[in-house]
């Protein structure tokens, strides 16, 4: 099975259990989007067996490898289109839904019987310093860290309706700066895996 199968087979089974869903997601307001294109899912599962792999020299198995990749597609459930397509500043309480929609795509996964996938879903945009959101709690364990670092990356590579996608060689400067998003350890060893793999000039 090639990338873009597993993907449509991950995102069928996932809409599915969704659909299944609907009640509870009109009750509580939740839109659900599998919002992860073709091109950015590949960028993750690429990202996250270099990572895996190369830098902690050991295999990463299929079944973690695709906890990780479903956890992905949940990425901004719980935003409206409005928010996610908004090219100027978000107001006072769209940044709280934004904050807030980590929770949210938690409990639909949850929901969704996605086991190990759901404890990824639930820590995507928090820090190993404990500021991120929506708990502010410090990750520790280095695979949840390199699931934290992979979709930071991806979405600093992606276009958004305010920017253009950034280079690989911007978003790896800008992630190397970010002191406090992962242990420095796993950040220079992420990339050290980067300028191996990727052949990318960091300063």
């Amino acid at each position: 099975m090639n990338l873009a199968e597993l993907r449509d087979s991950i995102c069928l089974q996932i809409i599915y259990e969704l659909g299944q869903l609907k009640p509870w997601a009109e009750k509580n307001r939740i839109e659900h989007r599998i919002v992860l294109s073709e091109e950015a899912f590949s960028r993750v599962a690429e990202i996250c067996l270099n990572l895996a792999i190369l830098w902690k020299s050991e295999t990463i198995d299929y079944f973690m490898f695709k906890q990780m990749l479903k956890a992905a597609l949940f990425d901004n459930i719980g935003i409206a289109e409005e928010i996610l397509l908004k090219k100027g500043p978000l107001t006072d309480d769209e940044i709280r839904i934004v904050k807030d929609h980590p929770r949210l795509a938690f409990d639909t996964a949850a929901l969704c019987n996605l086991g190990l996938s759901t404890t990824f879903v639930g820590i995507h945009h928090e820090r190993a310093d404990g500021k991120g959101y929506p708990r502010q709690i410090e990750i520790t364990e280095w695979i949840k860290q390199v699931f934290i670092f992979v979709i930071q990356f991806t979405a600093l590579t992606s276009p958004r309706p305010w920017r253009p996608n950034l280079s690989l060689a911007e978003t790896c400067q800008i992630l190397k700066d970010d002191q406090g998003l992962v242990d420095p350890e796993i950040a220079k060893g992420i990339m050290g895996v980067f300028k191996q793999e990727y052949r990318v000039h960091i300063n």
